[in-house]
């Protein structure tokens, strides 16, 4: 449980500095600000399933790795 709480935790951090502007003139995000951040921590949950569905492909073709 800590460490879901850990990588969440990182997670919104990354996503935060990479999607929102340093200095706002509203407490309110921009649509922009708000689509850059659901698309970013989207990939955060999408990465995992990605990288294990083509573990699963490797495997089964016998190849036996990435």
């Amino acid at each position: 449980m800590e460490a879901q709480v850990a990588m969440t935790t990182q997670m919104v951090q990354v996503c935060k500095e990479k999607t929102m502007k340093k200095s706002h003139n509203s407490p309110d995000l921009s649509e922009a600000e708000k689509t850059a951040f659901q698309n970013c921590v989207q990939k955060y949950f999408e990465t995992p399933n990605h990288i294990m569905s083509s573990v699963n492909q490797s495997m089964q073709g016998g190849q036996g790795g990435f």
